[in-house]
């Protein structure tokens, strides 16, 4: 019976040493396997094999590594585009920053150096003056471009009337289309309603209103016209200008993007980039359509009313 009993707890011993030596093994390859993932992770490796077809322990630790991995490389290749976009913002910055800045510094040394007529320093004076409203309108764009992108100012939209907006974007473009001829019709309901922000949207239909009159000659028309869809309610600005080939007409919407033969033209090209910043924050979209020739309409569309009781 003793020697029965001794056997029995050799034999035991045995299984628990074997036990552990197992676990041992186990401890040691689920450890390799997962150091072996994080150092792959760590190299930046492109493609790694995880572990996900068993239901063990090490495969179910490698499925959260996995994820965790692409989730890093996510916030990576972000990280690498908002860097890249940074760059290009400030190349765009100092391009446009350039010339306006050389040309004042031209006018004051030719004003400093020679001796002009009183009638050359005035016209110096002026294209002077020309080139610091040019540099003032790109600061503020600016300003206006990064409180929305980095929500300084928050788009808060709501349910608004239509009608007054169009008429304030209008009596701002008044001015500045009667030194040029220009009639401005609008064809707007008074109970149209739209889920937006009213002074944000209001900037961005101006932006429409300013650049359909800047690129329209003197005795042309502009026309504003509201009117519902399914889901939207569109604002569209057409006018009589030269019109854009259709090969450009996407690139319009681009940062400081501008025609090669409208330079002369005043403006730096982020009007039409910032009010499609402003339509997208607020869950709408811009497009366009243009004829050489013929001039252009661009349509600003925002959520109608249905979409605040969905």
């Amino acid at each position: 019976m003793e020697k029965f009993l001794l056997a029995a707890a050799i034999l035991l011993l045995i299984a628990d040493i074997a036990a552990i030596f197992w676990m041992r093994r186990q401890l040691v390859t689920y450890t390799s396997q997962v150091i072996k993932s994080l150092e792959e992770m760590i190299s930046g490796k492109e493609e790694i094999v995880f572990d996900e077809e068993n239901e063990t322990l090490t495969a179910k630790i490698q499925l959260k590594l996995r994820q965790l991995y692409e989730i890093l490389r996510e916030r990576s290749r972000q990280s690498q585009e908002e860097k890249k976009e940074i760059q290009e913002i400030v190349s765009d910055i100092s391009h446009q920053i350039k010339t306006p800045m050389a040309n004042v510094r031209m006018y004051h040394q030719i004003m400093m150096n020679r001796e002009l007529s009183e009638e050359k320093q005035k016209e110096f004076l002026q294209a002077a003056d020309s080139q610091v409203e040019k540099l003032d309108s790109l600061m503020q764009s600016l300003i206006k471009l990064s409180r929305l992108e980095t929500g300084i100012i928050e788009v808060s939209p709501k349910t608004e009337r239509i009608y007054p907006l169009i008429q304030q974007a209008v009596c701002d473009i008044a001015l500045k289309a009667e030194s040029k001829g220009i009639r401005i019709a609008a064809d707007c309901g008074e109970d149209i309603r739209a889920v937006c922000d009213y002074k944000w949207t209001l900037e961005a239909v101006f932006n429409l209103l300013d650049n359909a009159v800047k690129y329209t000659p003197e005795g042309g028309r502009v026309r504003i016209d509201v009117s519902r869809t399914d889901f939207f309610v569109k604002i569209s600005v057409s006018d009589t200008g030269k019109g854009i080939p259709p090969d450009h007409l996407n690139q319009v919407f681009q940062r400081f993007y501008r025609e090669a033969d409208v330079h002369e033209t005043e403006g730096v090209g982020i009007g039409l980039f910032l009010t499609q910043k402003i339509v997208e924050n607020q869950k709408g979209f811009v497009d366009a359509s243009s004829r050489v020739g013929e001039g252009s309409v661009f349509s600003v569309h925002l959520p109608g009313e249905a979409e605040t009781v969905a």
